[in-house]
C-alpha cells in the first residue's frame, strides 16, 4: 500500500477518513490523530484487536492512500502493489460514464445474461472493502441511458453498500454483475490504472 506524504495535510478529495470491515463504520476526524484515536476507541468498544497507535495510523494511512495518487502518497517501498489513482480519475468524468454505459446498454440489448451470483458477491464484496467505493450519490447514473443500466439489475442482484468506482466512474451494482465481454467492452481504450486488489485486473489481462 502506500503511506501519505503530509500527514499534517487533509486530503483535499478524500479526507480524513476509515471503513471498519468489522462493524461496517465510517469513521471521519479532522487530523490523523485525531482519526486514530476514534478508531482504537471504536475498536476497543467492540472488541476488536486494534494494537500499537502507530500501527493503526499506519493502517488508516494505507486505507485513504488507495484512492489517492503520487501527488498525496507515496509507495512503502520498490515492491509495494499499491497503484496510485490517475489525476483524470474523477468519477464524474462524462468519457468514463458513456464508456461504461454504453457498453452495458450493448450487452442489454444482445440479451446478455448476469454472471453467477457467486461470482458476483465475489467482486462486490471486493469493491465494498475497497477505498476507491466512493458514494457520489450515484449523480453519474442522472442520465436516461445510465437509468436504464441500472434499472436491469434485478433487486435480488443489487448489493447494498456498493457505490461509483473512482477508477473507472462505473456504477458497481450494475458493473459486478456484468460478464467478462461487457467488462472488457465497457473498460477498452481507457487506460484504467486498476488498484492491485481490483477483480476487473484479472479479466482485463487474459482479454482476447
Amino acid at each position: 500500500m502506500a503511506l501519505l506524504r503530509f500527514k499534517n495535510e487533509k486530503p483535499a478529495y478524500s479526507g480524513f477518513n476509515y471503513l471498519q470491515k468489522e462493524t461496517a463504520l465510517i469513521l471521519t476526524g479532522d487530523s490523523l490523530g485525531e482519526l486514530t484515536r476514534k478508531v482504537i476507541d471504536h475498536r476497543k468498544h467492540k472488541s476488536l484487536p486494534f494494537g500499537s497507535e502507530a500501527d493503526v495510523q499506519k493502517e488508516i494511512e494505507r486505507w485513504i492512500c488507495g484512492r489517492l495518487g503520487n501527488n498525496e502518497c507515496i509507495a512503502e517501498g520498490p515492491d509495494d502493489p499499491w497503484v496510485p489513482t490517475p489525476a483524470d480519475s474523477n468519477v464524474m468524468s462524462l468519457e468514463k460514464i458513456v464508456g461504461f454505459s454504453t457498453a452495458a446498454w450493448s450487452w442489454l440489448k444482445g440479451g446478455g445474461e448476469f454472471v453467477a451470483k457467486e461470482e458476483a458477491a465475489r467482486r462486490a464484496a471486493i469493491c465494498w472493502g475497497c477505498p476507491a467505493n466512493v458514494d457520489q450519490g450515484h449523480e453519474c447514473f442522472t442520465c436516461s441511458l445510465g437509468k436504464l443500466v441500472r434499472s436491469a439489475v434485478p433487486d435480488d442482484r443489487r448489493i447494498s453498500g456498493l457505490h461509483s468506482c473512482q477508477f473507472c466512474g462505473c456504477d458497481l451494482v450494475s458493473k459486478v454483475n456484468l460478464p467478462d465481454a461487457a467488462i472488457i467492452a465497457s473498460d477498452s481504450g481507457r487506460n484504467i490504472q486498476f488498484a492491485a486488489h481490483c477483480w476487473q485486473k484479472s479479466i482485463l489481462a487474459n482479454k482476447p
